[in-house]
């Protein structure tokens, strides 16, 4: 839900039929309470924040009042309400309840030097513990399992062996399948990833107006910043699909646009 609600948003604001757009969009938002989880809100929240920074950007490099009162003031609206509502809502009685278990009572714990697990037991729900101790076996194992990987059945001792995945996918695949695992495993990301960053500098005062390109930037970012953190993404099919289709439709605009540039001269 997260990672698909800027292209959910981008249909939204630039097609036509509004009516039908909003209301699916608003179903969208509402079912990203209901879910319960916190990556979908923040997830929906960051796409509004950033589609609100687009427009006020647009509207100072091109001076269209439209932009930044039709668009940018919705979407601020929108943000602002779904932070009003979120503490009566699924996800935020879920907040609640994990802020009660880790001892975390108001926002400025996050930065109180003697709450810092807490804070990231909120963040990473545990997942930051499970880190460290895959992360000692890692240390702990002969060099070719480096290589290589440990593989998901972790020794803690001869009597306790169990399966255990870290659940952030970019250690996972690190520690599981080691050095050559993880760059075999995200030599197509990474290089694709490379040749649009490259494309996106080459002409980034235009790419930087372009409503498409920046939302599905954003799903891109969305998408890997939720594999680095709370996982399910690459290791799981029904999401990966995602990436891969946002990945190549931005390679094959920018390929495109290349192409009939070409072409044109």
């Amino acid at each position: 839900m997260a990672c698909l609600f800027p292209i959910i948003l981008f249909y939204a604001i630039e097609y036509k039929n509004k009516k039908k757009n909003y209301l699916f969009l608003f179903s969208f938002i509402v079912s990203s309470f209901l879910v319960g989880t916190k990556v979908p809100f923040l997830g929906i929240l960051i796409s509004l924040v950033c589609a609100g920074l687009f427009y006020f950007l647009k509207y100072i490099f091109t001076k269209n009042k439209k932009n930044i009162f039709v668009l940018t003031v919705p979407i601020i609206f929108i943000a602002s309400l779904m932070i009003i509502i979120l503490p009566y809502t699924p996800v935020g009685k879920n907040l609640n309840l994990h802020f009660k278990l880790v001892n975390v009572k108001e926002f400025s714990d996050f930065f109180d030097d003697d709450s810092d697990d807490d804070a990231m037991n909120v963040i990473y729900s545990s997942r930051n513990i499970f880190l460290e101790n895959t992360k000692r076996n890692f240390y702990n194992a002969p060099l070719y399992r480096r290589f290589f990987g440990i593989g998901f059945v972790e020794e803690y001792s001869k009597e306790d062996q169990h399966y255990k995945a870290i659940e952030m996918d970019f250690h996972d695949i690190f520690f599981r399948f080691g050095f050559f695992g993880f760059l075999i495993y995200f030599s197509f990301v990474i290089f694709v990833c490379f040749k649009i960053f490259f494309k996106f500098l080459k002409n980034i005062k235009k790419q930087i107006l372009n409503f498409k390109y920046i939302l599905f930037l954003i799903s891109i970012l969305l998408i890997l910043g939720i594999a680095f953190i709370a996982g399910h993404v690459f290791s799981a099919p029904a999401v990966s699909i995602y990436l891969v289709f946002f990945l190549n439709c931005l390679n094959a605009m920018f390929w495109e646009e290349s192409f009939n540039e070409e072409c044109l001269d």
